[in-house]
């Protein structure tokens, strides 16, 4: 029996899958953390926060940012500080197994460099707009020059299955888009054929050992603090990860892009069918 949640049981098949050593409940400065990691001899200290964001049914809405803001706040912060005291760096992984929707870009993003919005400049005396709207970080910025810069990185912690690749593009290659029936213009008829179809051809491609309904493999869609005090190592990683950092700084709006691929990314199933 083990007590680890759903999330740190997947981060421990994420560290055995690419390789790397980890350590339980590390002492770090008075405090103990989820795991400490090995990355190419240094470590790393790595925390797991699973929020529960439920959905009601009922009309309303929900605020997926507010809820990862508790991930900088309490006992985490205090982890956070003490492993920066001790020149780690420290990479806070966020799973979505308590939450009625998968934690994403937005959610992320929002938490660490302020909610997404639309800002524009006006004539305070006029009320005339000056420039033109665009999209910025706004309030809220939970990792800035001088705050929680002992958190190096935050991740979102993702499972997929890597044989799905597989059967779409078995899908594909029998089934070009342009050949496939919409609505409204194709027939029950021919949509049930189509449908049956793919059936035959999913089973035909797991009868061949080449997809499996079952197959599981986690990986990270990782941002990097720009303010960092102790970087998280660029050798750290998977196969399947994507690393965003800082491309630019513009009028002291943070730009975050796409800076690095796991070798195998391209391999991973596109929306919609990817997340766990």
């Amino acid at each position: 029996m083990t007590d680890d949640t759903v999330g740190e049981a997947q981060l421990i098949e994420y560290f055995e899958h690419i390789g790397i050593g980890w350590e339980r409940h590390p002492t770090i400065g008075g405090m103990n953390p989820d795991f400490a990691i090995d990355v190419a001899g240094q470590c790393v200290v790595a925390e797991v926060y699973e929020p529960e964001l439920r959905l009601t049914g009922r009309v309303g809405t929900f605020d997926s940012v507010g809820k990862l803001r508790a991930a900088f706040e309490g006992r985490k912060r205090k982890q956070a500080r003490a492993t920066a005291r001790a020149g780690l760096p420290y990479l806070l992984v966020i799973g979505s197994a308590n939450s009625s929707i998968t934690y994403d870009d937005h959610a992320v993003t929002g938490a660490m460099f302020g909610r997404v919005g639309v800002t524009w400049q006006v004539d305070t005396g006029t009320g005339e707009q000056l420039t033109e709207p665009r999209l910025a970080h706004l309030d809220g910025a939970k990792t800035q020059p001088t705050m929680n810069t002992g958190i190096s990185a935050v991740a979102l912690l993702r499972t997929f299955n890597p044989t799905l690749r597989r059967l779409q593009e078995a899908w594909a290659a029998a089934d070009p888009p342009a050949t496939r029936p919409r609505w409204p213009d194709s027939t029950f008829e021919e949509r049930v054929e189509f449908l049956e179809r793919r059936q035959r051809i999913a089973d035909d491609v797991a009868a061949h050992g080449e997809f499996d309904a079952g197959a599981q493999c986690s990986r990270l869609i990782i941002y990097r603090s720009p303010w960092a005090r102790n970087p998280i190592p660029m050798a750290f990683g998977g196969p399947y990860d994507d690393h965003f950092g800082l491309m630019e700084v513009v009028d002291d709006e943070v730009r975050a892009g796409l800076v690095a691929q796991g070798v195998r990314r391209v391999l991973v199933p596109g929306p919609g069918v990817d997340d766990g």
